[in-house]
């Protein structure tokens, strides 16, 4: 593969996984289920939503566990890192012999993934005390945040791969 094609996957790569995750990290929709008969809730990072009878509403966790801290504080630096790895990868294209550019491309995206698989992993690992695993199940936020990761992994390999060939 040449390496122009290469530089663009990168960048594409890194860019749909900093978009999944803030799609991931703002939604309100991480658990959802149906308490009863015509009420359901769903919970995100920064909201909790119930909805009754066609009637939503949408509140600020009224207390955060520290669990739910450690996974915004994850899901934001993801985030952050995943950001800066696009804004160097794109600084690639222009700019493609610049070693230390695509270095730290590299690093802030195996860093942003890695963040990101923590943050998930944080919240699986804590959160049936919140979530009875009965009523709730994991819903398309998580998923993005999941695909992020992903994405942000794919991305990291690919830089990899591209750090060889510019050195």
């Amino acid at each position: 593969m040449e390496t122009r094609k290469m530089m663009e996957m990168c960048t594409s790569f890194v860019l749909i996984a900093m978009i999944l995750q803030i799609v991931g990290v703002a939604t309100p929709s991480w658990m959802s289920g149906e308490i009863r008969q015509g009420v359901s809730s769903r919970a995100g990072l920064w909201r909790i939503c119930a909805e009754a009878y066609d009637v939503e509403e949408c509140v600020d966790w009224p207390t955060v566990p520290e669990w739910l801290d450690a996974t915004r504080a994850l899901g934001v630096l993801a985030l952050l890192l995943m950001a800066a790895s696009s804004g160097l990868s794109v600084f690639v294209l222009i700019k493609p012999d610049n070693r230390l550019t695509v270095t730290l491309a590299t690093i802030c995206c195996g860093l942003g993934a890695a963040c990101s698989v923590t943050s998930f992993g944080v919240f699986v690992g804590k959160e049936d005390e919140q979530f009875p695993t009965e009523v709730y199940s994991y819903d398309y936020s998580f998923g993005l945040c999941v695909a992020a990761a992903a994405m942000g992994c794919i991305g990291s390999v690919l830089f990899l791969a591209l750090f060889r060939r510019v050195h």
